[in-house]
């Protein structure tokens, strides 16, 4: 896997179904802070792991699936709620 490119493994992922185009990076960490990149791996998944963020996505994914059928940007992919 070392010699692919990091957007080939993005379209492979999203290939697989999850969303790639707003990962965060141990660069994102060190904009502000000066830390091993050990360090702001575990930065990263104690915030990506946060109930807070959990649950503001969760949320977020709800109100946006509301909108659109209200909004009738739905009218090819009939989404609804389970």
């Amino acid at each position: 896997m070392n010699d692919l490119t990091t957007q080939e493994l993005k379209d492979e992922l999203t290939r697989r179904g999850y969303y790639t185009k707003n990962l965060w990076h141990v660069d994102d960490v060190n904009i502000d802070w000066s830390a091993t990149d050990e360090q702001a791996q575990v930065v990263l998944d104690r915030v990506m792991q946060s109930e807070w963020l959990i649950s503001n996505v969760f949320e977020m994914i709800n109100d946006e699936c509301d909108s659109m059928i209200r909004s009738g940007l739905d009218s090819n992919s009939n989404i609804k709620f389970k």
